[in-house]
């Protein structure tokens, strides 16, 4: 299994890399257009697992090339530039083998709307004939970009946690498996956290990160301890 992860300027870069039996490509971030995408999966039809998050050029139309040529285990794209549920159609091609979705909405392209759907996401993973799975994670760094994320399944928040933003997390990510803590504010309560726990259900995963300064670093500690007691005493 080979990982290549750089910027492919002609399909010649593919002929003298020697890369026709790739398996795994990671392009994620880098500038790539429909053409080069195009080009690379006619050149390496091994590919099984595809990376184009934040790929912010790739459309619908390339999508149909990769569906129909490659035999994806798993591909990860953005929700929010030029993919729409018409991607989600074409990759219908891979059901026989497809086994992860990954989807990824980023709160710095905001002002995009997001062109995926839940329905849409859902109608391909039932196709699959193999149990797959799909993870919709969103990184956003203000309270009111939210109301975007109601599909995440794994939410990264950059700002103070506060009841009031854990409360309208509860009420907006219903599908919501995993909470990436970073900033809990000093009088966060109980009350925020049940609101997350109670709406919920599906929730798996509480990360709260550390933080290298040392006033966050204490804060993250305790606000961990007080996770742990409220859970614990939700299950008594």
């Amino acid at each position: 299994m080979l990982l290549v992860r750089g910027y492919f300027r002609s399909v010649d870069d593919l002929d003298v890399l020697k890369i026709a039996h790739l398996s795994v490509l990671d392009l994620s971030g880098l500038s790539i257009d429909d053409a080069r995408l195009t080009a690379i999966v006619q050149h390496c039809p091994c590919i099984i697992h595809l990376s184009l998050l934040d790929s912010y050029t790739i459309t619908d139309a390339a999508m149909y090339t990769v569906a129909t040529t490659l035999k994806l285990k798993t591909i990860a794209i953005p929700s929010d530039f030029n993919l729409t549920d018409r991607t989600l159609e074409h990759l219908h091609h891979c059901r026989g083998t497809l086994e992860a979705l990954h989807i990824t909405h980023w709160s710095s392209s905001s002002f995009r709307p997001i062109k995926l759907t839940l329905p849409a996401v859902q109608t391909l993973i039932r196709s699959a004939h193999n149990s797959c799975r799909y993870t919709w994670s969103a990184y956003v760094s203000r309270e009111e970009d939210l109301s975007k994320c109601a599909h995440a399944t794994s939410l990264r928040v950059s700002t103070k946690f506060t009841d009031a933003l854990l409360t309208k997390i509860a009420q907006t990510c219903i599908h919501l498996e995993k909470l990436n803590i970073h900033f809990p504010a000093k009088n966060v309560t109980s009350v925020g956290l049940y609101a997350v726990i109670n709406n919920c259900p599906k929730l798996k995963t509480i990360h709260i990160s550390r933080n290298s300064r040392q006033n966050m670093y204490r804060r993250c500690t305790e606000f961990a301890f007080k996770v742990v007691h409220i859970l614990s005493s939700a299950l008594v």
